[in-house]
Formats: C-alpha cells, structure tokens, sequence
C-alpha cells in the first residue's frame, strides 16, 4: 500500500508542476521538441518510455526509465509539440496493475 502514496505523491506533484507550466511559466523548465527531449534521455540516460497518459488540456504525460530502474524523468509534451520535463530521480520501480476490486 505504500506504493500507491508514492504513485499519487508523485501525480500530485506533477499536476502541480504541470499547471505552472501550461500557465506560461514553460521558460522556467527544460523544454525542448519530443524528438529532442526523447533522443536526450535515451542517449544520456538509456530511458525509455514505461508509462504514458493523456492530461485533460490535450498533453500527453510519458515517464521514461532506465531498464535497471536506476534512473527515470516525468516528461509533459503540449500539443504543439513542445515536450517539458517535469521531475526527474532515481530507483523506479514498476507495479502490477491492479484489478479494479483490488483497488481501495
């Protein structure tokens, strides 16, 4: 059960961070193109997409990670194409996905 805190700890502060960033404040953050920011983290870090979803304003949201968990970055790409990285650290880890009824 202590995963499910850390997942939702995690969206909160990245809905956080998204917010500040679609309310124009994207200088402040690393933006660049997705191919820029894909080829970035895939050469730099060996990260590959894990996880990805679509926000409700049209963004999709992609957490990238390194095979061995080691290493992992929340990127938030607009629908013009400009991809940000939200948050970035270390030991990933990946869960199962739960059935519905196992969900509290």
């Amino acid at each position: 059960m202590i995963w499910k805190k850390q997942i939702a700890a995690v969206l909160m502060a990245a809905f956080a961070l998204f917010g500040a960033i679609s309310a124009g404040h994207a200088q402040n953050a690393a933006c660049a193109s997705h191919v820029d920011v894909v080829n970035k983290l895939k050469e730099g870090y060996t990260e590959q997409p894990v996880a990805l979803g679509l926000a409700a304003n049209g963004s999709l949201i992609e957490v990238f990670s390194a095979s061995d968990g080691r290493t992992w970055t929340l990127v938030m790409t607009r629908p013009d194409g400009l991809s940000c990285i939200l948050a970035s650290g270390r030991a990933w880890e990946t869960v199962t996905k739960l059935a519905a009824d196992e969900v509290s």
